[in-house]
């Protein structure tokens, strides 16, 4: 694998623009990620292998927003 995610990169995912929102290796040694979007005051969030996600992914750009899960004031 060439390509390795980064914390607010922002992808094309499944025809929707993500942005990388976490990032943690498994017991097992396999590198996973969340990716997330903002959608009406919600986020709403996807974690998978980094490998899944990158064999569909597409790199936009470096300067995603950032985005937290949890509640909102």
């Amino acid at each position: 694998m060439g390509h390795h995610t980064r914390m607010w990169q922002v992808y094309a995912y499944g025809g929707t623009e993500v942005t990388v929102i976490q990032q943690w290796t498994d017991p097992f040694g396999t590198a996973m990620l969340r990716v997330g979007i903002e959608r009406g005051g919600e986020v709403l969030a996807l974690g998978m292998a980094e490998a899944e996600f990158l064999a569909e992914a597409a790199f936009l750009r470096e300067d995603g927003a950032e985005i937290t899960e949890g509640a909102r004031p």
